[in-house]
């Protein structure tokens, strides 16, 4: 089995409200084990973003 690492993001506010980090991973889990992908393990970490 092959040994992966996902990342998931959101840019934008709009981003974060149609596309949620939480249904990125989901999907990207879901990829993964679909094709034979062991996840490494999971970190995260948060950053609230500011507009420029």
């Amino acid at each position: 089995m092959l040994t992966a690492a996902i990342y998931a993001r959101v840019s934008t506010p709009r981003q974060g409200r149609e596309q949620t980090i939480e249904s990125q991973l989901a999907v990207l889990k879901s990829w993964a084990d679909e094709n034979s992908y062991e996840l490494s393990p999971e970190t995260s970490s948060y950053c609230k973003y500011r507009e420029l």
